[in-house]
């Protein structure tokens, strides 16, 4: 869901929702649907969601940053207020749980790092079974 900035103003917590935003929403009724449909895999279905929703926020995130924008990825789990705020701004449906919040916009001068960050080597920070990393 695309949201575009509200001119009116919110209350300290919701000021994000002013900036332009993609809210990432889950229905509950579609994975309750699968879930009745398949019940061998029932258990899966929430999982499946999350990694789906994950992967769309990752792809939209780096999509935007790839044109220059600035982004933060922020979620909403156990925020009951953020999510009932949205609702009531947006008429969202109750069966979508909202699972994150993408804002995104311009760049100010000085807002990106300029120095390069230290890396840790790969061999330290990802374990191959098996094979040999080259």
């Amino acid at each position: 869901m695309l949201l575009k900035p509200r001119p009116q103003p919110t209350p300290h917590k919701l000021t994000p929702f002013l900036s332009q935003q993609i809210l990432f929403f889950e229905n509950t009724h579609t994975i309750q649907t699968y879930q009745t449909r398949a019940p061998t895999y029932a258990s899966q279905f929430p999982l499946w969601s999350e990694h789906t929703s994950g992967m769309h926020q990752y792809v939209l995130w780096t999509a935007l940053t790839a044109e220059g924008l600035g982004c933060n990825l922020q979620h909403y789990h156990v925020n009951a207020d953020v999510e009932r705020r949205a609702r009531g701004m947006y008429d969202v449906p109750q069966e979508w749980a909202l699972k994150a919040q993408l804002v995104f916009g311009g760049v100010e001068d000085g807002a990106r790092p300029t120095e390069a960050k230290e890396k840790i080597d790969v061999e330290e920070t990802c374990k191959v079974f098996g094979a040999e990393l080259s």
